[in-house]
């Protein structure tokens, strides 16, 4: 009998760590397990060879997504810094030649895009958004699950659930924020973004930069934040290579 109820506690603890590693309350933001320095590494610039990743992992790349990436890693070398989203000065379409001096996650990957003359809107989708509304920049990409096999382009957005973020809505007038990063290479874990400062490593800047993803699975991003969408560049031979989510 004693070995049963060791048994059923075992269990039961298990159970309750599944439980609290989902779990996702305003408290997150300071558990150790979703750390930046535990999930992410910092990855310099000077330390990311794109134009050696476009001849080799991405050579049989999209020309549109190589341009993209070229464009990120622009801005990940001109210090461009991390600002939250601002409904009252939105970046728009008309402003995207010019020099940005600070954009939010979801402002970076929609502007390195938008460049790329893709359809993106006259104004970004913000993360929550991205995560959990259809339709989103529909014309030009597809949305696929977080379980689709990340490839280089890819937009991830990480975000915590979505009745947490409505609760939170109504009972604060605000939620806490998502991320959105762009998959640089599959095969190192190399994203970039524009990141801030709970999505950087102690001693490294926020802004937009490259960061490598160091747990072992694509979905888990700091402060809780799981993947929730993966945007991918519709491709101009009908052929995307994972079933949109409907």
């Amino acid at each position: 009998m004693p070995s049963i109820l060791w048994l059923i506690l075992l269990v039961v603890l298990a159970l309750g760590t599944a439980s609290s590693v989902d779990a996702q309350t305003p408290e997150d933001i300071h558990d150790p397990r979703y750390a930046a320095d535990v999930l992410l590494g910092y990855v310099s610039p000077e330390d990311v060879d794109l134009g050696e990743l476009l001849e080799t992992e991405l050579a049989n790349t999209d020309a549109l997504i190589k341009e993209a990436l070229r464009e990120s890693d622009r801005l990940a070398r001109a210090s461009v810094r991390y600002r939250m989203d601002d409904p009252d000065d939105p970046l728009t379409r008309d402003e995207i030649h010019l020099s940005h001096r600070r954009l939010s996650c979801s402002e970076f990957v929609w502007l390195v895009y938008s460049l790329e003359n893709l359809d993106l809107g006259n104004i970004h989708a913000q993360t929550k958004e991205m995560a959990y509304e259809s339709g989103v920049y529909q014309s030009s990409m597809v949305k696929l699950g977080p379980n689709t096999e990340a490839r280089a382009g890819d937009i991830l957005v990480y975000n915590y659930h979505e009745e947490d973020l409505e609760r939170e809505e109504r009972d604060r007038g605000r939620h806490r924020s998502g991320h959105a990063v762009i998959v640089v290479s599959s095969e190192k874990r190399i994203v970039v973004g524009s990141h801030g400062r709970i999505s950087t490593p102690t001693d490294a800047s926020a802004g937009v930069g490259y960061r490598k993803l160091l747990h072992p699975q694509w979905n888990l991003w700091t402060g809780g934040r799981r993947l929730r969408a993966v945007y991918r560049v519709r491709p101009r031979n009908n052929e995307t290579g994972a079933s949109p989510e409907h």
